[in-house]
């Protein structure tokens, strides 16, 4: 045997290879190409199983996706989906849940979009008899395919909506709402602050008396939000307080429920602080004293229907008021340091006068009220206040020129404006009226005597005693004039001795008789019918007294009568006060 043969195989080795070879190819042939089972019924979109209820044990195993099908939440990508539909039996809200790990829950309107995806439990509103698909994948570092679906719905609550909002009305009340089954509307607000929020309920505080509202969450990851009539809605996720709240004002509140929350229950408080007694201006707050400071707050304050509300083209609101009354003439000052405050102040019969920090009155009467009204402007930040209050008395209170003599001036009665020391005196009546220091002695008492001469005799005819008359008068006498003063005697008509005449007193004498002051041959004649005596006492400071006569000759007598008038130095004749 050579060496080529020793080292090849025996023939019976390769024989049993082949047979062996031939053996498992058969077998093979036999049995086939490996079985697959068949993906679940709802493997797809268009066959999705109608959820009713929750349901468990069900296997991802075998599950396919389609073309075209959403395999991605957010950064997460998932395979291996099947499909649920579910119908809303009535308005509200259903949540589904998967409760296995690695797995991912996607939500679908009946328009295709998709509403909401992420893995555990999502919520959406839903309407009556509205469509919702289910679509639940698994994750690649899912180790297993099996997965539970839990399904449950709650209704709408009864105010669901801003037109049916809830009703409050008490000065503290506490309430815990629930947000299940809660929706949204179209066009509501659901955003505070750059966050958002859903499921919203809805209350209408109607405020029992003026004053602030304070709307406070005690649960978190909730958001508030507070309307107004003609202000801007105001949103917060803590608490709001409103300001200036009418009595029987409404304010409508919106709680809503933030993507972070895990329960569906909202605590809810609110509060009314009652406005001061003097945020109406039929009670202001009388100051006391000329001077002062008064100090508050401005929160609680609100304005009343008709209130003028600005000030140099500045709104304002949240006002107070208050009253000085003037206890004499003089000015006032009021002002505000406080910045972006404004002061008004309202007088009788006058137009008001408004200011930013301060405002200045001049003229001000005795007993005069003055209306303080207190404001902050629409750009303030804060509600603190502090309002400074003087008044300064006239010197001149009467107004007559002179400063009162309580104050060092000339004027003995600073009340009234007839009494100063450039008022004639009037003798005798008790009054002093030019503040000389008393009242001027007794009055001027002008005697009178009538001259005893009968008129007989008429054209060269003798007269009958029955029509002879007796006319003229003899002479005047002057008693108990005052020192400095003049006599000024006129006479108007037929028979006066002398127009005019200006007699001074002399120094030391207070009485004076002026004779005959008419001429006897002129009243004998047919000429003198009317004669006007008039005699004026003058005096620099006194209303000094004024006689008149006036004689009138009749065809049998002749009249003399008098009046007693009054003048000054230099005014007209006028009846005595």
């Amino acid at each position: 045997m050579d060496a080529n043969r020793r080292h090849q195989p025996p023939r019976w080795r390769s024989t049993l290879g082949a047979a062996l070879v031939l053996f498992v190819s058969a077998v093979i042939g036999a049995i086939g190409a490996p079985a697959y089972a068949a993906p679940p019924a709802n493997d797809n979109r268009a066959a999705a199983d109608l959820l009713t209820a929750s349901v468990t044990g069900r296997s991802l195993l075998d599950a396919t996706t389609e073309p075209g099908e959403l395999l991605t939440c957010g950064a997460d990508s998932y395979m291996n989906t099947v499909w649920f539909r579910y119908v809303a039996p009535a308005g509200g809200s259903v949540t589904l849940r998967v409760p296995v790990a690695a797995r991912s829950l996607s939500l679908y309107r009946a328009n295709g979009s998709r509403a909401r995806c992420g893995s555990g439990a999502l919520t959406v509103e839903v309407a009556q008899g509205e469509q919702i698909l289910i679509q639940i994948g698994r994750l690649p570092s899912a180790l297993a395919y099996n997965y539970s679906l839990e399904v449950s719905f709650a209704g709408r609550p009864t105010n669901d909506n801003r037109a049916a909002a809830a009703l409050l009305g008490a000065v503290d009340q506490s309430l815990t709402a629930s947000l299940l089954g809660a929706t949204t509307e179209s066009g509501e607000p659901l955003t505070c602050n750059s966050d958002t929020y859903d499921h919203t309920v809805w209350f209408r505080y109607v405020a029992p008396a003026a004053g602030s509202v304070a709307v406070r969450l005690t649960t978190g990851a909730r958001a508030i939000s507070v309307y107004r009539a003609r202000r801007s809605r105001l949103c917060s996720f803590g608490g709001i307080t409103s300001y200036g709240v009418r009595a029987g004002e409404s304010l409508i509140i919106q709680v809503g429920r933030r993507p972070t929350a895990t329960t569906n229950v909202a605590g809810l408080r609110v509060t009314l602080t009652p406005a001061p007694a003097h945020d109406l201006r039929a009670t202001p707050m009388d100051l006391p004293g000329l001077n002062g400071t008064i100090t508050g707050t401005l929160a609680q304050a609100t304005t009343e229907p008709g209130e003028r509300l600005t000030c140099h083209g500045t709104s304002m609101s949240s006002t107070l008021w208050f009253r000085l009354v003037a206890p004499a003439r003089g000015d006032a000052v009021f002002v505000s340091p406080v910045t972006n405050r404004t002061v008004t102040v309202y007088r009788a019969n006058r137009s008001p006068t408004c200011g930013f920090s301060r405002v200045s009155l001049f003229g001000i009467r005795a007993g005069e009220p003055l209306l303080v009204q207190l404001g902050r402007r629409s750009i303030a930040t804060g509600y603190n206040f502090t309002l400074r209050y003087s008044f300064a008395p006239d010197p001149d209170q009467d107004g007559d020129g002179y400063s009162g003599s309580s104050r060092g001036g000339a004027d003995c009665d600073d009340a009234n404006p007839r009494i100063n020391p450039d008022r004639a005196d009037r003798p005798g009546n008790g009054i002093d009226e030019n503040c000389d220091g008393g009242d001027a002695v007794g009055q001027t008492n002008v005697g009178m005597r009538l001259w005893d001469f009968a008129v007989k005799v008429r054209n060269g005819h003798k007269l009958p005693p029955s029509k002879q008359s007796v006319v003229g008068i003899k002479q005047l006498t002057f008693k108990n004039v005052p020192p400095r003063s003049k006599l000024r005697l006129s006479c108007r008509g037929n028979g006066c001795r002398d127009r005019v005449q200006t007699r001074a007193f002399p120094r030391g004498r207070r009485n004076l008789v002026i004779r005959r002051p008419l001429r006897r041959k002129d009243m004998q004649r047919d000429a003198f019918k009317r004669v006007v005596l008039e005699a004026r006492i003058i005096h620099p400071t006194l209303i000094g007294q004024v006689s008149r006569w006036v004689v009138v000759r009749g065809k049998a007598t002749t009249e003399i009568r008098r009046s007693n008038l009054c003048a000054s130095a230099t005014g007209p004749v006028r009846r005595c006060p």
